[in-house]
């Protein structure tokens, strides 16, 4: 028989968990206390139970940050290659030629914005050495009523104070001059940027 089963017990006539002789078990008055605790803390539990599925509606909150967004771009097949016939005689005597293709542009913003249009260089590219300035390519927005030649400053095609999206269709002449248009092949880059104001 080991050391436990020879240890001798108090008697615990009303049902009480007998405790080892010498021991003192626990008073009435904490049994009755722990028994409150539990049902205090089985009630909460049930509680809590019974309203987190008595929840009918959750709210939820979504969001994103707009940044300004500004677009441009060339809708035409051929718009960003502007292309001239062979001048004649007339058209020199004219004085200007106008281009075979236009540039039609769509630009959009969240915000008002400005169109505007810059030549890469004051003068042109020329394969054999010839001189043509660069505001000899004129641009018109207004089908020819009014030119504004290229320049290295940036000049406006299109503002607006609102947001929205709109559509410019650009226009092009060459001017021609006897005295210093020489036989050449004369070319221009010029660049169109939206911005805001």
């Amino acid at each position: 028989m080991d050391r436990r089963s020879r240890q001798e017990f108090t008697d615990d006539r009303e049902g009480r968990t007998a405790v080892p002789t010498g021991e003192t078990g626990p008073t009435d008055g904490e049994i009755t206390m722990t028994r409150k605790l539990l049902a205090v803390f089985m009630a909460l539990m049930l509680f809590g139970a019974s309203s987190a599925w008595a929840q009918t509606s959750r709210n939820v909150t979504a969001s994103i940050t707009i940044p300004t967004i500004l677009y441009i771009g060339i809708t035409n097949a051929n718009g960003a290659a502007i292309n001239f016939p062979t001048p004649t005689a007339t058209d020199f005597t004219t004085g200007s030629i106008a281009a075979s293709n236009g540039t039609s542009l769509l630009h959009a913003g969240n915000v008002g914005y400005t169109v505007s249009v810059t030549a890469a260089a004051s003068n042109m590219t020329a394969t054999a050495g010839g001189t043509k300035a660069a505001s000899d390519l004129e641009w018109s927005t207004n089908g020819g009523s009014t030119w504004t030649g290229m320049s290295t400053t940036a000049a406006t095609v299109y503002t607006t104070g609102s947001p929205g999206i709109n559509t410019s269709n650009v226009t092009y002449q060459m001017l021609l001059h006897y005295a210093t248009d020489t036989p050449d092949t004369y070319s221009l880059n010029f660049t169109y940027t939206i911005t805001t104001p």
